[in-house]
């Protein structure tokens, strides 16, 4: 009975955990919209704009011998704004609806659209349909220098015939890892299941914290909901006033295709992925990040003859891919940007020498934060937002001795009606337009517009 109210009493504790440290940059938003009346209300709320504001620089494997000047520069885990990095335990995520309208050529063939498990948080129909999407963040500051963290998914499984439950449901855990601080803010070593840390491609696969709910294609340029198991280290350092540094290098067993078919479980061979970031604030303060990313491994050894000469699996393979970031803020203005290029070096089986397979990425999308203050509805601002996106693709000619290019861009534009408070509801309105510039037979006819709701806890 003692151990059951003991234990009782730790999980309360963590619930029970300032929700606005969680999510630092709501905090953040609010305080910059604010007057000084809300300033000092969102102060008894969430411990002050300067908390916030501190909060914002702190991330799961933030609490660290370094200072917080040191710390603001910090790399930006994926899921960073539902943990609570000073709490012993803390169970923070979100819940979300998502309806997706009728698209007569949504699911036609289309090389150039992301790889397995390609758009999970849309409906995988051409018909009017609704999708729903979870995840639950556990995060746990075991000591002053060691933290641990899982994320766990609840999505549809995009075939709809998911294997751990009614309605295509399928878990997935996307990251399960620990940290420990070996030297101040300079040197932290983490090891588990993580997110691939190039670039900062792998915020779009939440959809929580996606400005919009189609994961930009620009990131199939990359392999797809690349979680990692391997080793990491990462640290940050202040080098003068506004100007700043931070790196992460991992080192796992890599995966043998551009999409999720290709992750397992353990190493297919001996050959290790090696992927690493330096991030760089030119004297802006955190508000102003460009990054650099590199990455490389061997895909495969040998090849599957079982497959069409068309399908890049049927060959020997190797990648390589470097990319480039931005994130800026200014105000209620948030820009965010990135370019992938990677180059898949395929060998040769059963006499076809297939050739390289180059891809090319980009994206960028802008937002605006107007705040309003209705007399009914429960509504702080208001969000216009815009993206572009392009994807390049070299396709395998069907006896894959050669490769044509194809080219999609996708136009983006919406708004978002977000409630006040750091954790509450976001409704989104967007709608896409997919233009097929070069190397289709045929227009598809795949626009499509999309709604969600969005709660945060």
């Amino acid at each position: 009975m003692k151990h059951r109210h003991l234990i009782t009493a730790v999980l309360s504790a963590g619930l029970l955990c300032p929700a606005a440290t969680g999510f630092a940059q709501e905090a953040d938003e609010e305080a910059a919209g604010a007057g000084a009346d809300d300033a000092a209300s969102a102060g008894a709320d969430a411990g002050g704009a300067d908390d916030a504001d501190d909060a914002e620089r702190r991330d799961y494997g933030e609490r660290r011998q370094g200072g917080e000047r040191d710390l603001q520069y910090r790399w930006k885990t994926a899921g960073r704004h539902y943990v609570v990095p000073l709490a012993f335990f803390s169970i923070h995520g979100y819940l979300e609806g998502v309806f997706g309208g009728s698209s007569p050529d949504w699911t036609a063939a289309d090389q150039t659209q992301l790889g397995a498990p390609g758009q999970l948080l849309v409906p995988n129909t051409n018909l009017n349909a609704f999708q729903y999407d979870a995840a639950i963040f556990i995060s746990t500051d075991t000591s002053a220098h060691t933290r641990s963290l899982i994320e766990l998914h609840l999505v549809s499984d995009p075939g709809g015939q998911g294997a751990a439950g009614p309605g295509g449901l399928t878990f997935a855990i996307t990251e399960a890892s620990v940290s420990w601080d070996l030297y101040k803010s300079y040197v932290t070593l983490g090891g588990g299941i993580f997110w691939a840390p190039f670039g900062i491609v792998n915020i779009d696969w939440l959809g929580g914290q996606s400005l919009f709910k189609l994961v930009p294609r620009a990131s199939a340029a990359f392999p797809a909901h690349f979680n990692e198991r391997g080793v990491r280290i990462n640290g940050a350092k202040e080098l003068a006033n506004g100007f700043g540094l931070n790196y992460v290098v991992s080192l796992g067993n890599g995966l043998s295709s551009f999409d999720i078919a290709g992750q397992a479980s353990y190493d297919l061979d001996d050959n290790k992925t090696l992927i690493s970031r330096v991030g760089v604030y030119p004297g802006l303060g955190p508000d102003l990040e460009l990054g650099a990313s590199f990455a490389a491994g061997d895909l495969r050894d040998g090849g599957n003859m079982d497959l069409d000469p068309s399908d890049p699996r049927r060959y020997p393979g190797a990648f390589r891919a470097f990319g480039g970031d931005l994130t800026w803020i200014l105000d209620d203005f948030k820009l965010r940007s990135y370019y992938i290029n990677s180059t898949e070096d395929l060998g040769t089986t059963a006499g076809v020498n297939a050739p390289a397979i180059n891809r090319q990425g980009f994206m960028a999308e802008a937002s605006y934060h107007f705040w309003v203050n209705l007399p009914v509805g429960n509504i702080r601002t208001v969000v216009p937002k815009a993206r572009l996106d392009w994807i390049s693709v070299d396709a395998l000619t069907a006896d894959g001795s050669g490769a044509n290019n194809m080219q999609t861009a996708v136009y983006s534009f919406g708004a978002e009606v977000r409630s006040a408070g750091t954790v509450g509801a976001v409704l989104s309105l967007e709608y896409h337009i997919q233009d097929e510039i070069k190397g289709f037979a045929n227009t598809l006819d795949n626009n499509r517009f999309v709604a969600s709701l969005l709660a945060k806890f």
